[in-house]
């Protein structure tokens, strides 16, 4: 499918940011990567994807969403994707390449930005175009994009479809935002220099803190009895187990390294009966909802959002013994038979754990024959362990 692509009018949208740290993309700039691209035939276009998919190999993978949407839809995500990167490589000069990592975290990021910002509030359509340039301060570019999407996607007058227009512009907006940002700034990490037995000592006095209240709470209440029988331990070992080899305090947990620690050393390091490893994702996803209202954990909310399905993962990689480290095929294996729950190993340092036993998407390819882009069949899980749910279920506005 080709869409027609023209030069909308911008409505609705706010004069120059105050306090942007980045060049913002004029109007003009726009239009004139747009009027060069207007008329150009459908094999220019896919010359502008095949580069993309050559320069931004993670981007093109991380558009394709096959059995979520129609063939009409995905190609209108594809597209509208594709003139904003190359509208950004044009003017910006900005084609630095962007990890599938960060896109994931980035789209955790945005789904929250949208739940809060919109869905939970009651903004008029000047506000929301606001939200969808946080971040990455291009409201000009942005406010085309969207309108790039709602007028082409078919059916928005009704409301099942129309709900599809805010996914669309979220992974939009994910694309743009990883394109325009710096990666290793945004994905920075706070954690110590290097491993101190005081800052582990207070790792744990605090997560007996944490977990005494937890207890008390609503989000415990609602865990069922085998999952509060394991939680104690799952919430201590996880703690542990972030500084032991992150060298992160409860404050400063990511969601990168807490899936690295789910599906790259929980099932390698640790020895337990199933029930614990059932209780993993629903314990530390109601214990992350608690530290986020009470301010425990600053990034809590992405954390809870980013666990989200890695129990089949988990129970895949805890009985894969070539994935065990050294001293758990030795308690597994012992005279009692009995699967004792202990942790082995401790690390002064960070690591990509979790890269280890990540699925990755094929990449998308061109038919020879056809001539078409073949989507590619893609695993749920990213580069640094599962990715989180992409659908918004619901839609308070309309873009």
């Amino acid at each position: 499918m080709i869409l027609n692509i023209e030069l909308m009018s911008f409505t609705g949208i706010a004069g120059d940011i105050k306090g942007k740290v980045m060049k913002q993309i004029s109007f003009e700039e726009i239009a004139d990567v747009i009027s060069g691209l207007s008329g150009k035939t459908g094999n220019q276009l896919d010359f502008i994807l095949e580069k993309m998919m050559a320069e931004q190999p993670a981007i093109v993978d991380f558009l394709y969403q096959p059995g979520d949407l129609e063939e009409r839809e995905q190609s209108i995500l594809i597209y509208t994707a594709q003139i904003g990167w190359f509208i950004i490589k044009k003017v910006l000069k900005k084609n630095a390449l962007v990890s599938e990592e960060f896109l994931y975290e980035q789209l955790s990021r945005n789904e929250i930005l949208y739940r809060d910002s919109v869905y939970n509030s009651s903004k008029d359509d000047d506000e929301i175009s606001v939200v969808f340039h946080q971040g990455n301060s291009q409201p000009y570019l942005m406010d085309y994009l969207v309108k790039l999407i709602s007028e082409h996607l078919p059916g928005t007058d009704d409301p099942v479809r129309g709900e599809l227009v805010p996914n669309l512009v979220i992974d939009v907006k994910t694309v743009v935002d990883c394109l325009v940002l710096d990666e290793k700034k945004v994905m920075a990490e706070t954690c110590d220099a290097a491993y101190s037995e005081e800052s582990f000592s207070k790792v744990k006095e605090s997560l007996a803190v944490y977990f005494s209240e937890f207890k008390k709470s609503r989000f415990y209440i609602k865990l069922g009895q085998k999952e509060k029988n394991e939680a104690e331990l799952v919430v201590s070992i996880f703690g542990e187990m972030m500084y032991n080899y992150f060298l992160q305090m409860p404050l400063n947990w990511t969601a990168r390294r807490s899936l690295e620690c789910c599906i790259g050393l929980m099932p390698r390091k640790v020895v337990a009966n199933e029930n614990f490893f059932y209780s993993v994702e629903p314990v530390l996803r109601a214990f992350m909802l608690f530290c986020a209202e009470n301010g425990y954990v600053a990034d809590a909310e992405n954390i809870e959002r980013r666990l989200c399905e890695v129990t089949e993962d988990l129970l895949l990689e805890s009985d894969n013994p070539e994935s065990w480290g050294i001293g758990k095929p030795i308690f597994k294996n012992g005279k009692t038979g009995e699967k004792k729950k202990t942790v082995k190993g401790k690390s002064g340092g960070k690591g990509d754990i979790g890269k280890k036993t990540a699925g990755k998407a094929k990449p998308a390819v061109k038919d020879d024959e056809t001539g078409k882009i073949v989507k590619p069949v893609k695993d749920t899980r990213s580069a640094g362990g599962v990715k989180p749910v992409k659908k918004i279920t619901k839609v308070k506005k309309e873009v």
